[in-house]
């Protein structure tokens, strides 16, 4: 894989966009890796590849969920509160045994 200054990489742009269809050319600032210029069939293939193994995060998933309420507009419908009585002694006696 060819590497670049950053300041190389401006220069030289067409030069490599050219040479990114042979293989990806890595840029630097300095030492610290900043970028990869990949070929556009290769960036494809490789959102191919993560669309089939991607998870959603849960940001993406409440986001999902946000979209559906939007959309919604029926009300669930949620039944009134029936209490019912509950012995907690007789419940503590027969836990005890």
């Amino acid at each position: 894989m060819k590497s670049w200054q950053l300041h190389e990489a401006q220069s030289q742009l067409p030069k490599v966009v050219k040479l990114c269809a042979k293989e990806p050319q890595m840029i630097y600032d300095n030492t610290k890796p900043i970028g990869i210029v990949i070929d556009a069939a290769f960036f494809h293939e490789l959102m191919a590849i993560w669309s089939r193994h991607h998870r959603p995060t849960i940001a993406e998933l409440l986001d999902e969920l946000d979209e559906i309420h939007i959309e919604e507009t029926d009300e669930i419908e949620v039944p009134p509160r029936v209490d019912r009585d509950v012995d907690m002694g007789e419940m503590l006696d027969e836990l005890s045994l």
